[in-house]
C-alpha cells in the first residue's frame, strides 16, 4: 500500500513551534478543527468522484498461505542411538531483502504492551431520548448511537442508485452517530478491524435486511471516520473495498492505483465485473486500516477457565469468550501479525507471571527447554482442517491457544514465541518451512549439535514446539538444510 503523510501529522509538526507558545488546549482544539475541516473538504470532493463514470476492475483471487499440507499427526523426535559427535552448528544464512509481492509491510511494532489493569472507560454522552437510537451488541458492549436521519431506501443496484443514495446520506446531519461511534472506538480500544465491525452491526440494525443500504451507509461512515474505505458493484450488490496495511489472504481484492483494496464480503462470484469509482493517486481520501492488535481491547468480561501442565510446569486462568468471538471474525494474515498482537493483555500478564515464578532459578537454555517441552506437550495437536473442517486454515492469536482444545504448528510457535521473549527476555524469531512453522531463539551458548542460522549478526537455533520431545537447537530431517524464511514480529 502506499505510504500517506496524513493531514493531522502534516500540521502538528508545521505549528511545532507555534504550539510551544500558545495555551495548549487551546492550539488542540484550534488543530482539530482544522482536520475536521480537511475531512469535511475531502467528503464534499468524493460527491465528484462518485458522479463521474466507474471504472471496471478485475478481481484477483485472494493468495493461499499454505502451499504444503501440515502432518495429521505431530512428529515424535526419536533421540539417535548412536552418540552425536559435537560440533559446530549447521548456520543458514537467509537472504536479507527477501523479495515478495505483498504490499508493503507497515513497521513493525514494539514489543506487545502489558499495562497495568485498564480502567474503566467512559462512555459517550447519548443524546436525549426524543432522537431516536439504534441499540446493538458488540462482543459484549452494549452500545447506542443516534440513528442516522436517513431511511434505507436503495432499491435497484445501480451507479446512479447508489450515488444518490450516497449523496441522501450525505447532505443530511449525521455528524452525532458519527462522533459517538468515534468515543466507542477510542474508549474501547476498539482497534481498526473491531471498529469496522461495529459499524456493521450499527448499519445491519439500521437497515432492517437492505443490504446495498446497509453498505453504502457502512462506506460512508469509515470514510468519515477517516478510512479510505470505497464501494464497488457487481451485478446487483453493493461490496466494500477495504485497504489493509497488511497482507490478507483468501480475499479477493481490486488493484487500484497499485494499491491492493480487499472485497468485502470477501468472495464474489466467478467472472464478476467490479465497478468503482476514481479517486485520483494524489488524493488522500484517508489511512488504511490496520489490524495489528495493541493496545487490547477493553471488552465486557466472559470468562471461560483453561489449565495446562506438563513437565512441572502448570498455568491457569481464563480468556475473555468475547475476544475470542471477535477473533473467530478475524481476517487471515501473515503468521508474524498474529504473534505481534495483544487482544487481552491480562491474560497474557497472567501467564507470563505463572511461569517466570515456577521458573526461577534456571538457566536460559534449561529454562528454555522447559518451556518447549510443556507446549509440545500440553497441548494436544490438530491441523485446522481436523479440528474446523475441509479448507479451513486458522492461525491463532495467543488466546485462542489457550482457549481450542486442538492447535497446530503456527499455533504452538505464536505462543512459545511470546513466552521466550516475556518470560527469559530472550530474542525468538518465527521461522516458516514450507507446510511448518517453528521458533529460532539466540542463546548465549550453542546448543550441542544444534541446527541454526545467523540473522542480523546473531546466531539463533531452532526451537519447534510441535517435534515432540526435540530439546532446544533440534530440528527435523527434512528442514535440516532449508533455507528458513524468517518472520520478525517485534
Amino acid at each position: 500500500m502506499k505510504n500517506k503523510l496524513y493531514f493531522l501529522l502534516l500540521l502538528l509538526v508545521a505549528s511545532n513551534v507555534q504550539a510551544q507558545t500558545e495555551d495548549f488546549s487551546a492550539f488542540r482544539e484550534r488543530m482539530m478543527n482544522d482536520y475536521q475541516g480537511f475531512r469535511k473538504d475531502i467528503m464534499g470532493r468524493y460527491v465528484e468522484f462518485l458522479d463521474a463514470a466507474w471504472t471496471e476492475y478485475e478481481a484477483m483471487s485472494g493468495r493461499r498461505r499454505v502451499a504444503k499440507p501440515k502432518p495429521v499427526v505431530a512428529p515424535v523426535y526419536t533421540p539417535p542411538s548412536v552418540p552425536v559427535v559435537e560440533e559446530e552448528p549447521i548456520v543458514i544464512e537467509p537472504e536479507e531483502e527477501m523479495v515478495s509481492d505483498s504490499p508493503t509491510t507497515p513497521e513493525l511494532p514494539k514489543a506487545p504492551v502489558t499495562p497495568s489493569a485498564p480502567q474503566t472507560p467512559k462512555v459517550p454522552v447519548v443524546p436525549s431520548p426524543e432522537i431516536p437510537q439504534i441499540q446493538f451488541t458488540l462482543y459484549g458492549l452494549q452500545l447506542t448511537v443516534p440513528a442516522p436521519k436517513v431511511e434505507p431506501a436503495l432499491g435497484y443496484v445501480t451507479q446512479q442508485e447508489v450515488v444518490r443514495f450516497w449523496k441522501k446520506i450525505h447532505e443530511s446531519d449525521n455528524r452525532a452517530c458519527v462522533e459517538i461511534m468515534k468515543q466507542y472506538a477510542e474508549n474501547y480500544r476498539l482497534g481498526d478491524w473491531c471498529t469496522f465491525k461495529a459499524i456493521e452491526v450499527y448499519c445491519e440494525a439500521w437497515a432492517k435486511g437492505n443490504t446495498a443500504a446497509c453498505r453504502v451507509m457502512m462506506q460512508y461512515l469509515m470514510l468519515s471516520l477517516g478510512y479510505d474505505v470505497r464501494m464497488a458493484i457487481a451485478g446487483d450488490k453493493v461490496y466494500l473495498m477495504l485497504p489493509f496495511e497488511q497482507l490478507v489472504y483468501e480475499n479477493t481484492y481490486l488493484t487500484v492505483n497499485n494499491n491492493r483494496y480487499y472485497i468485502y464480503p470477501k468472495n464474489v462470484p466467478d467472472e464478476s465485473r467490479m465497478y468503482s469509482c476514481d479517486v485520483p493517486a494524489d488524493v488522500d481520501c484517508g489511512r488504511e486500516m490496520n489490524l495489528i492488535i495493541n493496545p487490547a481491547y477493553r471488552l465486557p468480561k466472559n470468562n471461560q477457565p483453561f489449565a495446562l501442565s506438563y513437565g512441572g510446569l502448570s498455568i491457569q486462568g481464563v480468556v475473555n469468550k468475547n475476544v475470542i468471538d471477535l477473533q473467530q471474525q478475524y481476517p487471515s494474515m501473515d503468521i508474524y501479525c498474529y504473534a505481534a498482537s495483544t487482544a487481552d493483555a491480562e491474560v497474557k500478564r497472567m501467564v507470563v507471571k505463572q511461569l517466570k515464578e515456577q521458573l526461577a532459578g534456571l538457566g536460559e537454555a534449561d529454562a528454555a527447554n522447559v518451556m518447549l517441552h510443556f507446549v509440545q506437550k500440553a497441548f494436544e495437536y490438530k491441523t485446522d482442517e481436523q479440528q474446523f473442517g475441509d479448507g479451513v486454515e486458522k492461525s491463532f492469536f495467543f488466546d485462542e491457544t489457550l482457549y481450542f482444545p486442538y492447535c497446530d504448528c503456527e499455533d504452538r510457535s505464536i505462543f512459545y514465541a511470546y513466552l521466550i521473549h516475556e518470560v527469559l527476555g530472550l530474542d525468538v524469531l518465527l521461522v516458516g518451512y514450507p507446510g511448518h512453522e517453528c521458533t529460532a531463539v539466540a542463546l548465549s551458548v550453542a546448543p550441542q549439535s544444534a541446527v541454526g542460522f545467523t540473522y542480523r549478526g546473531k546466531t539463533y537455533y531452532i526451537c519447534d514446539p510441535t517435534y515432540i520431545g526435540a530439546n532446544i537447537g533440534v530440528c527435523m530431517p527434512d528442514y535440516v538444510n532449508v533455507r528458513p524464511e524468517i518472520e520478525e514480529w517485534y
